[in-house]
């Protein structure tokens, strides 16, 4: 199970896909990107108990304009 900002994410929409046989998601940015901003993380369980990925922090980058 994925969550996004500490609530599930809904995998199966439009712009977010999960790559199939592992636990990959892919985010389609034809969106825009502040839809997908947050803190990702993955919790995979089975009989033997609960794997907890890092959390990763997506954040739109840009490049601020100077003038000189």
């Amino acid at each position: 199970m994925w969550l996004k900002d500490g609530r599930p994410l809904n995998i199966n929409g439009v712009d977010i896909r999960m790559m199939p046989g592992v636990g990959t998601i892919v985010l389609i940015m034809e969106q825009t990107v502040e839809l997908h901003e947050g803190v990702y993380q993955c919790f995979a369980s089975n009989v033997f108990g609960t794997a907890v990925s890092n959390r990763t922090i997506l954040e739109r980058a840009g490049l601020s304009a100077s003038v000189t």
